[in-house]
């Protein structure tokens, strides 16, 4: 009896890594084939304007054309941000974060630990998609401070303060349902939180 949570713990695992690969895969097929084809779109609507069409007709369409390019690529960037691949989880962060602070209208710093980069994939994307569901639900017209350190232990210590707020409801919401699936420590302040998650042996590295 006592196998069975761990059991179901490594199976709840195993689907946030294969999420995770839907992601990516999806990510890639947006940025590359429809982001290209998009691309080319505006290319071929150009050459019809040098040709002779109406020029206002083309540029109606080449619009249309430029509109669905930039969604296609903001999707892709929130389906799964390439600097996680390429950089790690400190630039990932500070770019997905300020992205949503332009949008929801907070304001973004972030602190990053000289080594962020986890050996653990799953530590790393763990802790983004935390901070990212948060950052969603985060009022406007404050400050979002973020401080985050990693080791090579495959454990993190993210801070994450309000600067003129107090905590959401929705922040402990989110984290109450993550702490149960990642096993993380979460300590709740009227200004912020204090999560620290280690990956587990079971872990997908």
């Amino acid at each position: 009896m006592s196998q069975q949570p761990n059991d179901a713990r490594s199976a709840l695992l195993q689907l946030i890594e294969l999420d995770e690969a839907e992601r990516r895969q999806v990510a890639h097929v947006l940025h590359t084939d429809v982001g290209q084809s998009l691309t080319a779109a505006l290319l071929s609507l150009q050459f019809f304007a040098e040709s002779g069409l109406p020029a206002d007709e083309v540029e109606g369409v080449a619009d249309s054309v430029r509109d669905a390019l930039q969604q296609v690529r903001a999707l892709s960037l929130r389906l799964r941000p390439p600097l996680l691949d390429e950089i790690g989880l400190g630039a990932a962060l500070a770019s997905t974060l300020e992205q949503i602070g332009l949008r929801r209208g907070f304001s973004v710093e972030i602190e990053a630990s000289a080594d962020d980069r986890p050996a653990s994939a799953w530590l790393a994307i763990s802790l983004f998609r935390w901070m990212q569901a948060l950052a969603e639900v985060t009022p406007a017209s404050c400050l979002l401070r973020v401080t985050l350190q990693t080791d090579a232990t495959d454990t993190a210590l993210l801070d994450v303060a309000l600067i003129g707020a107090t905590v959401p409801e929705a922040w402990r919401i989110e984290s109450a349902a993550r702490v149960r699936i990642l096993g993380a420590d979460v300590e709740v302040r009227q200004d912020g939180l204090r999560i620290r998650i280690a990956a587990p042996p079971e872990a997908p590295h």
